[in-house]
């Protein structure tokens, strides 16, 4: 005969008399574990001190689920301080961090939204027997992450930058907000129109020259297919406002989409690198392919000319979506296609 003890969060089955337990430890793996607290995991690492959670299920059947946190070297600490004992059998484990609302008996979190950073794990069919188990989890980040850069160029006869900065950069048409996780998948990609497929990042951290700027943000998966970008910018002195349809693109979870504007001769031109989650900043270093999405015509409005001195005084033109590679793959064009293209069609009129 069996009955079930429910206490708090924790539900376990007993079997008659008081069987044997057995220790159950964990350890996370699959992302850097950093040394110091205060790093933050935007930027790619696990830090020593994160909360997570480890739900337990046997057959299907929710056992307990357990608070812990992560050591710097990655060592997973119960917070209550007593290890997991469980009796012998199968277990599947799960693991997720932040600490969000999870229904138990359908496996799901349904409060997923925009800018939360949602890393999780999962370790299924565990025997766990007399000499007891040490899991390992590796965990994923499950949403994408996007940053946006804007910066002069080293071009000859590229604008005089002075003073760069970005307050707002507004994505829309991305993945609608909240979404639904289910332990051990992923994240269904989706998008769509509205307020709840809006994603907004207008914290930028400005270089110490005041010359370029820098800001990042958390975005849910979003599925194949064009998107609007508007950034507002002060160039010299002049406030601008970019705005501008990006061409098909798919935001994968674990990878960041790294958009950086430059401040050329009579364009501002964005380009695109996707890269690994853990580079926070996009490296034209071979580590990404750097693909040109467009550019917006600049305009001058002031003395001196462009490309001849500083110029407090600017418009924005129209904005020219890049053509696609010419070698049937889809992808956008390299730099060095563009910058050949742009060549062109200033100087040919092509």
């Amino acid at each position: 005969m069996s009955f079930s003890a429910i206490i708090g969060c924790t539900r376990k089955t007993l079997y008659g008399p008081a069987s044997e337990s057995f220790e159950v430890r964990f350890q996370a793996t699959g992302l850097e574990i950093s040394a110091s607290d205060a790093q933050d995991r935007t930027k790619g690492v696990l830090p020593g001190g994160t909360a997570l959670n480890i739900a337990v299920y046997q057959d299907s059947e929710f056992i307990l689920q357990k608070p812990y946190t992560v050591t710097t070297e990655g060592a997973m600490t119960p917070e209550d301080g007593t290890v997991l004992e469980l009796e012998a059998g199968d277990y599947d484990f799960y693991a997720y961090g932040p600490d969000l609302e999870l229904n138990t008996e359908d496996k799901e979190i349904e409060e997923v939204t925009h800018g939360v950073d949602l890393i999780a794990a999962r370790a299924v069919d565990q025997s766990i027997t007399g000499a007891g188990k040490d899991i390992s989890l590796t965990f994923n980040h499950l949403l994408s992450k996007v940053s946006f850069g804007i910066e002069g160029s080293d071009d000859e006869g590229a604008v005089v930058v002075t003073s760069l900065d970005a307050t707002k950069l507004t994505l829309a048409e991305m993945a609608t907000s909240p979404a639904t996780y289910t332990l051990g998948s992923s994240i269904t990609p989706t998008r769509g129109i509205g307020e709840e497929n809006t994603y907004i990042i207008d914290d930028f951290e400005q270089a110490e020259d005041g010359k370029s700027t820098f800001g990042e943000g958390i975005v849910l998966p979003k599925a194949n297919g064009t998107f609007g970008l508007v950034v507002n910018v002060f160039l010299n002195g002049s406030a601008l406002e970019l705005a501008a349809v990006v061409p098909s693109i798919a935001f994968q979870a674990g990878k960041h989409y790294a958009f950086t504007a430059e401040v050329m001769e009579r364009v501002i031109r964005l380009k695109l690198t996707v890269l690994d989650w853990t580079n926070a900043k996009y490296i034209e270093d071979g580590t990404g392919d750097v693909m040109v999405v467009g550019s917006w015509e600049l305009l001058s409005s002031g003395e001196p000319d462009l490309g001849h001195g500083v110029n407090t005084g600017f418009t924005v033109g129209a904005w020219t979506a890049a053509k696609y590679a010419e070698d049937g793959t889809g992808q956008m064009m390299t730099v060095k296609e563009w910058e050949h293209s742009h060549w062109a069609e200033t100087n040919l009129g092509n």
